[in-house]
């Protein structure tokens, strides 16, 4: 066999062993996060199973809004599984039912207590316009959770899109790696 033959052998091998583990991984909920919502790394997704809670990182598709085809039109989320065609976002819960948000150019504040790096940004990395949810105090319905990232101050989360349905929560994912 010549060295050509021996070198699409050995990528073609490589190529079926990738995609097995691909495909093994994500059977068992290993997801890889390259977002700047939460830290970089490989993560597990589980169920829901109980309360969805302040603290807890959740798996959500977005809806099919404008603001959401907008993050995707400037390359925030790309294309993906969701019923909306977008990819799923791993978000933080800042507040859940019966908490208080507080929406003002400062940040969120969740029961009194101001959320580190959540400041609403007026433009992106790009220098284009952003707009924040509407200034205000907020009591999360039932049903409802306001997402932020402590973590990125860049993060596209609730300070642009408001709470959102806990309906859009595929699961809640822990950091492995």
């Amino acid at each position: 066999m010549n060295a050509r033959k021996k070198i699409k052998r050995f990528l073609l091998g490589v190529l079926v062993v990738m995609s097995i583990v691909t495909v093994a991984a994500r059977l068992l909920g290993v997801r890889i996060n390259t977002s700047d919502s939460v830290p970089l790394g490989v993560w597990r997704e589980e169920p829901v199973s109980g309360a969805l809670t302040r603290g807890m990182v959740v798996a959500v598709c977005p809806p099919n809004e404008p603001i959401f085809k907008l993050a995707h039109d400037r390359h925030y989320l790309s294309k993906g599984w969701c019923a909306s065609g977008l990819e799923v976002m791993f978000k933080p819960i800042a507040a859940a039912a019966g908490d208080v948000v507080v929406m003002d150019s400062q940040g969120i504040t969740v029961n009194g207590g101001l959320l580190l790096r959540s400041a609403p940004l007026d433009a992106d990395a790009a220098g284009r316009a952003l707009t924040a949810f509407p200034a205000g105090s907020y009591r999360v319905a039932e049903g409802y959770l306001w997402m932020v990232s402590s973590y990125s101050p860049r993060s596209f989360d609730s300070r642009y899109f408001g709470p959102m349905s806990v309906t859009q929560v595929r699961g809640v994912v822990e950091p492995l790696w």
